[in-house]
């Protein structure tokens, strides 16, 4: 992300962590990385509709092919999950243009990563906006690993706050 740091988004974003009168570690730390997310992914994006898209790509997920245990029988996976993507196929349309609106926005104010990577395709691939578009589907559900990560990063700092955080 050639134009802003996350650094600077972080510092943005920081009284989420320190000015709440709420004591509720979870929830702050899922708002702080969300919206640090969001807007390294496509700039200053209204936060709630990058909830609401969000959410519905999981949910979608989770019925279309998580949550359908004969995903994992050999042969009949592959035909309940082309079953399934059929059946909620109106929803996954819905995220696709939830998430069309939002890149289409990131492109207009010119700003975020996958507006960078829209603009590095652009002269070479007719598809491009496409292309962007299929890669921020993947990368609203990298959220929820780096989220996981920097969990796991938080508790092993306050179970070893005397070692060297670099090393962390």
């Amino acid at each position: 992300f050639r134009h802003k740091k996350i650094s600077e988004i972080m510092e943005k974003h920081k009284s989420i962590l320190i000015d709440r009168q709420d004591v509720n570690l979870n929830q702050m730390l899922e708002e702080y990385f969300l919206r640090v997310w969001s807007e390294y992914s496509f700039g200053p994006v209204d936060i709630d509709q990058f909830k609401r898209v969000r959410k519905l790509l999981i949910e979608t997920l989770g019925k279309t092919f998580h949550q359908n245990r004969l995903n994992r029988l050999p042969g009949v996976g592959w035909v309940t999950s082309k079953l399934n993507y059929s059946k909620y196929s109106r929803e996954l349309k819905e995220v696709d243009q939830g998430l069309a609106e939002i890149l289409k926005f990131a492109i207009e104010q010119k700003q975020g990563a996958f507006y960078e990577l829209y603009e590095r395709l652009k002269p070479k691939h007719s598809n491009a906006m496409q292309i962007a578009l299929d890669n921020s589907f993947l990368g609203v559900l990298v959220y929820d690993f780096i989220y996981i990560v920097m969990l796991d990063a938080a508790a092993k700092i306050a179970q070893a706050p005397e070692l060297d955080r670099a090393k962390q």
